[in-house]
């Protein structure tokens, strides 16, 4: 960008050269023609004289006063068309100057601004979140909904050097709805680091901290159930997605979004966590329960062990900003 700026400069200190040679040479070439009819009209003047004496000039119609009168305001008239012709080749000049100043100002301004840009990104906290599943997944059944739970560890460091506060975590999960339409969970991504803001802006002082070079590891939960879960107990391919979301400065916003997919691994393919059916735990819905309509039957849960699902980062949705 100085170099943009020093050769607009050059530029303009150029094409005002120009203009003044072009003005020098106007008013030279007038004052020189000046000069000659002058002499013309000096050397005229005699041999008309000498003429007249001899008898072979008459008596002009009009005096030579009047003649160079004419000849005088001829010659003003040509000056000032040159004068016109120059006042607006100065006017289209300074027009020009002035679209050259601003572009020189607006190319100043956005370099100071990227420049800014770049010490505010080198005074703020960045966070790296490494997900992984630390515990068994477990298939949910209660009545007619059928779900999911993930269980999720996130291992975070600052590499930053400002602290990162009110740290907060907002995982989801949702049938991955195929690689055509993958942009789908990116809106529903979207919706939950959102959520995640909400929750900081409402409580400034509710999460943790961490400071530069600092490291921790947080649990969280992907969970989802309702009626059209496992239908048919046919095997679902999973989106498990969110973001990290930290606070800094003047309560400025930065994330870390992640976007998985969970699966599972048979002979090389990635296909979906199937379906298995669980066993009843816990105790039978209560009479509030069940009027709020909550199912009579115990619920229903199994395991899935880590080793057998598939679990990798999506193509998209994984981000720091």
């Amino acid at each position: 960008m100085f170099f943009s700026g020093l050769g607009g400069l050059i530029v303009l200190v150029w094409f005002l050269a120009q203009i003044s040679n072009d003005f020098d040479e106007q008013f030279t070439s007038a004052a020189n023609r000046q000069q000659r009819d002058y002499s013309g009209q000096q050397g005229g003047r005699v041999f008309h004289w000498v003429g007249r004496l001899l008898g072979l000039y008459s008596e002009p119609e009009c005096s030579i006063s009047d003649q160079s009168e004419q000849d005088q305001k001829r010659k003003l008239d040509a000056d000032m068309v040159l004068w016109t012709r120059f006042v607006a080749r100065y006017t289209k000049a300074l027009v020009f100057v002035g679209v050259v100043g601003l572009i020189i100002a607006a190319g100043t301004l956005w370099a100071i601004k990227g420049q800014l840009d770049v010490m505010e990104n080198d005074k703020r906290p960045w966070l790296n979140a490494d997900i992984s599943i630390n515990k068994r997944i477990e298939i949910t059944e209660w009545g007619t909904s059928r779900g999911i739970r993930v269980p999720l560890k996130l291992a975070m460091k600052n590499y930053g050097q400002v602290p990162a506060v009110n740290i907060r975590i907002s995982v989801s999960a949702w049938p991955h709805p195929g690689t055509i339409k993958r942009a789908e969970i990116l809106s529903l991504q979207k919706k939950a680091c959102d959520q995640a803001i909400e929750v900081s802006d409402n409580d400034p002082t509710g999460g943790i901290a961490l400071f530069p070079s600092e490291s921790t590891i947080a649990d969280a939960e992907a969970n989802i159930s309702g009626n059209a879960l496992y239908k048919d107990g046919t095997p679902t391919l999973w989106a498990i997605f969110g973001c990290v979301d930290y606070t800094y400065g003047d309560r400025k916003h930065g994330q870390t979004g992640f976007n998985y997919l969970l699966g599972k691994n048979i002979d090389g393919q990635v296909f979906g966590v199937p379906f298995v059916e669980g066993k009843y735990g816990g105790g039978a819905s209560s009479d509030e329960q069940i009027k709020a309509g909550f199912p009579k039957e115990n619920p229903k849960w199994a395991e899935v062990p880590i080793g057998d699902v598939w679990f990798m980062a999506a193509d998209s949705g994984n981000y720091a900003k």
